[in-house]
């Protein structure tokens, strides 16, 4: 078994993303900026990452700041909304803003640090804010639809991907090539090792992921730790008190109703936010850690959706209601105990999805 990192914390399962090293940390400094104290007056400066699958990273945060983080978008959804519909109508004018940016190209902006505060400022205002917001929008009695309806625009529609891609990902590989190192390996530096110019330990990673080990990421404030390990799931299974698989039943997965209907396909299991290279026939069953715009092409084909996470007012959820396709949302582990390929029954007048074989 391998060690656990930061077991003096109490860590809680928060969110899995397909996020390279480097999108990890990028991850991470959206939630301990400046910019979200001064946007929410909470932040979450401990986390710990686990790359469950190949550029797909379980994060976990300590129990006590995200449940203060949580509180905090709660507070100014009840109880100062204005302020909650001013990050909204920012984010409006962030995506316009990313757009042009990303038609322009990365030389748009002046450094690296010019174009990681403009990331951090389009994700946490045009995605995270409105992701976290949207849940407690929906417990509100009221007839104003305002805020529900610019919260749900913002998770039809992302540019932050395209931006990673188009503006973040070259601006660092400037920066790594400028300095003599192999830009190439880009996606496994992180925004501190960017910022300090140090790149002492990059070389060694590329090797170490070909032989099969994986990042766990551990980050506290300005202190981060990286190691590479073979077992990845021995540390989730410890930290989330998850049963082997022979002992979970896992044959049987249960979440949330989405949209209530019955499909029963071929389940194919998607990572990755690129789709040039992804299998999907028409009648496949889609299963994913979250839905987000980029896999529009899929849910259109698809006979149902299943996810790992999400709840009445996620992107999976919305579409699904729209296009009237049976969707089970928030069974936590589909992408880990569904393989590509197995066949699957998806129920969603019950919540259940069977894999049948």
């Amino acid at each position: 078994m391998n060690p656990i990192p930061g077991r003096s914390l109490e860590w809680e399962h928060y969110l899995t993303r397909p996020f390279s090293l480097f999108g990890t940390s990028m991850w991470q400094a959206w939630y301990d900026s400046d910019l979200i104290r001064e946007l929410i007056g909470a932040s979450m400066p401990d986390a710990l990452f686990i790359e469950e699958h190949t550029d797909v990273f379980r994060s976990y945060r300590e129990k006590g700041q995200l449940e203060a983080f949580r509180a905090a978008i709660e507070h100014i959804v009840r109880e100062e909304p204005e302020r909650m519909a001013s990050i909204f109508e920012k984010a409006f004018d962030l995506n316009i803003q990313a757009k042009e940016a990303i038609q322009a190209g990365s030389h748009a902006y002046r450094d690296l640090d010019e174009v990681i505060h403009a990331g951090t400022e389009l994700a946490l205002h045009a995605a995270v804010i409105p992701a976290l917001a949207l849940p407690v929008i929906d417990t509100l009695k009221t007839e104003d639809d305002h805020l529900r309806t610019m919260a749900e625009m913002l998770r039809s529609v992302s540019y932050y991907p395209d931006f990673n891609t188009r503006i973040i990902m070259p601006s660092v590989m400037r920066v790594l090539q400028g300095s003599g190192a192999d830009a190439s390996l880009a996606p496994f530096v992180t925004v501190k090792e960017l910022h300090e110019r140090d790149f002492s330990a990059l070389a060694a990673r590329a090797p170490a992921r070909r032989a099969g080990q994986r990042f766990v990421y551990e980050i506290s404030g300005a202190d981060e730790h990286i190691t590479l390990v073979d077992d990845p799931m021995g540390i989730i299974r410890t930290l989330e008190h998850l049963p082997l698989p022979d002992d979970i039943g896992h044959e049987e997965l249960r979440g949330q109703i989405a949209y209530r209907g019955k499909a029963r396909g071929i389940a194919r299991v998607i990572f990755s936010n690129d789709m040039a290279d992804v299998e999907f026939e028409e009648g496949d069953i889609l299963v994913s850690i979250n839905s987000t715009p980029i896999l529009m092409p899929l849910i259109l084909k698809s006979a149902a959706i299943v996810t790992d996470e999400g709840g009445v007012g996620c992107h999976a959820a919305i579409v699904a209601r729209e296009l009237k396709k049976p969707c089970v949302i928030g069974t936590r582990y589909a992408t880990t105990f569904i393989n590509d390929g197995n066949l699957v029954a998806v129920d969603a007048t019950m919540g259940v999805v069977r894999i049948i074989a």
